[in-house]
């Protein structure tokens, strides 16, 4: 899981993507630059996402209280 972290670019918050937003399904980061695809669904429409290593935590659900 990743949470989404700075200033997004500008195509992320025009599909309601924040700072803070947790994303659950996506791609391992990229080996050269880090980048992370997923999928969103938007007013009935499904876009493909990526964001940089510098605008998200990978955050280890083992560590979290359930």
């Amino acid at each position: 899981m990743i949470k989404l972290k700075g200033e997004l670019d500008y195509e992320l918050t025009r599909l309601g993507l924040k700072s803070g937003d947790e994303i659950a399904s996506h791609t391992k980061p990229g080996k050269v630059n880090g980048v992370v695809n997923f999928d969103v669904n938007f007013e009935g429409w499904k876009y493909a996402c990526s964001v940089w290593p510098e605008n998200y935590d990978i955050i280890n659900l083992k560590n979290t209280a359930l």
